[in-house]
């Protein structure tokens, strides 16, 4: 535990920077197909067919496509060429159903889903055979989040969060646990940096009341399992961590990320789309906002993902009104590979060693998910 912490509190300081890492030669330039090569979701199709709300997007060893989707609280497996297999999963409490996918693995033939809400991740087969579910642990009644699972059978979870009561911006915590559903046991790797928010309090008679608000545009860890390591991000720098399954440290990855000012214009975006949806609460939320700084550094990342021949990705955290979104590609043994701009209206669900899984939304609102290659330089 001491371990994990102390190398996540000082993996700044002890990372070699941009220009460091500008020495170990500049990386290739990859680029996606022009056009997927499997494309699944239709603006009035059969049940399955038609998205809403897609969390999660993974590919089967056969080349099919499972799409989880929240609209529904169901899974719709593909096969290679599109077709739509099978539904899986429907809502509510009981065995085999579900109140929120908050993601999704996919181990040989064997679904692992994980249900924030019901806090348990549930088991199919992907020939739709239910195969049970696990309770998620949660020390103390607190939230647990569902963050992988090792190859050894061990899951990951963050829990016990905590955070500063006083007023303004707020760093939260969480503990990062490794727990074994065959045995119960739970080991704490460690407490680690999980969010930024901004805490408003106001008085309501004899009573002071606070509120929490989530920042999207400031800093946010990160965190993929792989095999028996995980990798985290913290976002605030341009590190990211891998570890194996005990908490002990096994390699930085270093991103040539510039640091950069956080842009005045998304808080006030996010504020201004917070009011809409609440107007009654407007003074409320403009007060909440007033006490985040406009020259707080803006986070290196937004996003991460490891493919599963060992390749992370780590998304830079793009500036406003970008069109395209920046991946940095870190081969398997730690080196930065290549780099990858994607285009911004393309959201990355997961990624093979060859390939990006995607969600896009067109003008009406029809969600579809997209397969593309990722094609090396010369190809």
């Amino acid at each position: 535990m001491r371990m994990l912490l102390a190398l996540l509190l000082g993996a700044a300081a002890l990372a070699p920077g941009p220009a460091a890492a500008a020495l170990q030669g500049a990386p290739a330039v990859w680029q996606l197909a022009d056009r997927p090569h499997l494309l699944v979701g239709q603006a009035a199709g059969a049940p399955g067919e038609e998205f809403y709300r897609v969390a999660a997007a993974v590919r089967t060893s056969g080349g099919g496509l499972v799409v989880a989707n929240n609209g529904t609280y169901t899974l719709s497996v593909f096969d290679a060429s599109g077709k739509l297999l099978r539904v899986i999963g429907r809502e509510g409490s009981g065995p085999g159903e579900l109140r929120y996918i908050g993601s999704v693995e996919l181990w040989g033939d064997t679904l692992f889903v994980a249900d924030p809400q019901l806090r348990r991740v549930t088991r199919w087969r992907l020939e739709g055979e239910h195969l049970g579910q696990y309770s998620l642990p949660t020390p103390g009644n607190s939230a647990t989040t569902f963050l992988g699972r090792f190859r050894t059978g061990e899951l990951l979870l963050a829990s016990g969060t905590e955070r500063s009561s006083n007023p303004g911006l707020a760093d939260e915590s969480v503990a990062l646990v490794r727990h074994h559903p065959g045995t119960g046991a739970v080991d704490v790797l460690g407490r680690v940096f999980w969010r930024q928010t901004t805490v408003y309090q106001e008085a309501r008679g004899r009573e002071r009341y606070s509120t929490t608000y989530s920042l999207p545009f400031a800093a946010t860890a990160a965190v993929r399992v792989h095999g028996e390591q995980f990798v985290y991000a913290g976002t605030r720098d341009a590190v990211a961590i891998v570890y194996d399954r005990t908490g002990a440290s096994r390699g930085r990855l270093v991103a040539p990320v510039r640091p950069r000012p956080t842009q005045r214009a998304l808080a006030d975006r996010y504020v201004d789309s917070l009011v809409a949806r609440g107007p009654q609460y407007a003074t409320r939320i403009r007060n909440a906002f007033a006490a985040v700084p406009g020259n707080a550094p803006a986070p290196s990342f937004r996003g991460l993902q490891v493919s599963p021949g060992g390749y992370v990705w780590l998304e830079e955290f793009p500036a406003l009104g970008h069109r395209t979104s920046r991946w940095f590609i870190f081969d398997p043994g730690g080196s930065l590979a290549a780099l990858i701009d994607i285009p911004a209206d393309l959201q990355v669900l997961s990624v093979q060693d060859r390939e990006v899984i995607t969600k896009t939304v067109d003008a009406d609102g029809v969600e579809r998910v997209a397969v593309y290659e990722v094609l090396p330089p010369g190809s």
